[in-house]
């Protein structure tokens, strides 16, 4: 009858050592993949803190050239206007002139 206890306890006692050894090992692979987990987690909060940036940078760029575009196309209307205005002096002198010549002759 002892002889039974003392196996039965040595049965239960590899057993709970075995479960032991499994949880063990489970709870280190566990926490090894949380740890991949948090760096993975850094890496694309970084990789995702750098494309908002770059994002940011594009638009800033964008608007930049957009602005620059819109003071071309101002300076070019400027410019047309300008030409405007200087060839209709033009015509009008030349109609003045052409009205003095009978005059001057």
């Amino acid at each position: 009858r002892r002889r039974q206890d003392q196996d039965r306890h040595s049965q239960q006692k590899h057993e709970l050592d075995s479960t032991k050894r499994v949880v063990q090992s489970v709870l280190q692979s566990t926490s090894a993949e949380a740890e991949q987990l948090s760096k993975n987690r850094e890496r694309l909060e970084k990789e995702h803190r750098d494309l908002q940036a770059e994002m940011e940078e594009q638009e800033r760029l964008l608007q930049q050239s957009e602005i620059g575009a819109q003071s071309r196309e101002f300076r070019f209307n400027e410019l047309a206007s300008l030409q405007e205005r200087g060839e209709k002096e033009r015509e009008d002198v030349e109609q003045q002139l052409a009205a003095l010549e009978p005059e001057l002759a």
